[in-house]
């Protein structure tokens, strides 16, 4: 997901992000068995450049909830 608008927080102190997910195990035609991944990335200039602020991988089937 990427928001179409910009979310300036530079008033706020403390900015949080909560969303809940589940990884999934799925099977590729092409390469056989795979797992669901979550990129979470961020820009501070407007989408020109994106850094990494975490990763999930795998198949844990269970709703995870997340708080960064």
């Amino acid at each position: 997901m990427t928001l179409s608008q910009s979310l300036d927080l530079s008033g706020s102190t403390f900015p949080v992000l909560i969303f809940v997910h589940q990884l999934q195990s799925y099977y590729n035609v092409n390469n056989g068995c795979g797992y669901d991944n979550i990129y979470l990335e961020i820009s501070t200039n407007g989408g020109f450049n994106w850094s990494q602020v975490n990763v999930w991988t795998g198949s844990n089937r269970t709703w995870t909830y997340e708080t960064i």
